[in-house]
């Protein structure tokens, strides 16, 4: 059993035993430092664990709605909603359910631009709780730090060949897709992307926190469009431009690089979602994530 598996009452034992044979044998100074140093780190392990616990269930409900929906957008809708005239706020007439509806378009949208700025809002909020500490030193939010830093990754990494994983890419895909309008292989270093730079993901993070009776929390959709349709400018208005600028006019175009960071967002997401909870991820998602993962990785 590790230290961290042992229930409070034993451990208050064991370093009140070690005290006091400290205190025998080296001296009263030699004891004070090294009890100190006992507390400071179990304590900080104490303060880790229940910020794990307050963050646990945000990030995996945020990172699963919005693997959902990008597995959507990869599988079915192929992003016709993300067309640049579909980003708009004001009111819209809803006049049908089809899929083709100018209400229906502007709201997928929409959402899906809020569920991908709130889990970046609950990252942000995540990082600034766990400044002053050591993450890495303890098992479960070394998980999690290791798995948001390849969410943002995903967003921020180049591809002119400073990024393995891009090359990686270019080596296997090149030959696997076809473009219909050349009847060849894309020439992918012309394509299409877009760039998050890791400090614009903290931008847009911080834009979503709201300061509520002291707590900080992430806005609700209704205040994220409210905060959109001002007139005056506001961080949320501004920082989500970047995030539009990531979405907008994606269609499935195997020339367009913004088609692998999605996918690999996609997986990235349901990664944190087993981090945290495998038993409770929607067995959907880890089948779409390992198709997703096979195609990627094949030859």
């Amino acid at each position: 059993m590790s230290w961290e598996q042992l229930p409070d009452s034993v451990k208050v034992s064991l370093v009140s035993v070690t005290s006091l044979l400290l205190a025998i044998i080296g001296g009263s100074t030699i004891f004070d430092t090294l009890i100190q140093r006992i507390l400071d780190r179990w304590k900080q392990k104490k303060d880790l664990s229940s910020l794990y616990r307050k963050y646990s269930a945000p990030l995996f409900r945020s990172s699963h709605e919005l693997s959902f929906r990008l597995f959507n957008i990869i599988y079915d809708s192929r992003g016709e909603f993300l067309a640049k005239t579909s980003f708009y706020t004001g009111s819209v007439e809803r006049k049908s359910i089809s899929r083709s509806d100018p209400y229906f378009l502007n709201y997928q949208s929409m959402s899906t631009l809020y569920r991908l700025c709130a889990f970046l809002g609950w990252i942000e909020l995540y990082k600034k709780e766990t400044t002053f500490l050591q993450p890495m030193n303890d098992r479960r939010t070394r998980s999690l730090e290791l798995k948001i830093s390849d969410i943002l990754s995903d967003f921020a990494d180049r591809t002119d060949g400073t990024a393995t994983n891009w090359n990686t890419w270019y080596e296997k895909k090149r030959n696997t897709f076809v473009d219909p309008s050349t009847n060849s292989p894309p020439n992918w270093k012309s394509g299409n992307d877009f760039l998050i730079y890791r400090e614009e993901s903290r931008a847009i993070g911080e834009s979503m926190i709201e300061i509520h009776q002291g707590e900080r929390n992430i806005i609700g959709y209704a205040r994220f469009i409210e905060l959109l349709e001002q007139e005056t400018i506001n961080p949320t208005q501004k920082w989500s431009k970047v995030v539009i600028g990531f979405l907008e006019d994606f269609y499935f175009d195997p020339a367009d690089l913004r088609y692998y960071r999605l996918v690999q967002l996609a997986i990235d997401l349901v990664d944190i979602a087993i981090t945290i909870d495998r038993r409770a991820v929607d067995p959907r998602l880890i089948e779409r994530q390992s198709e997703m993962r096979k195609r990627l990785t094949s030859p």
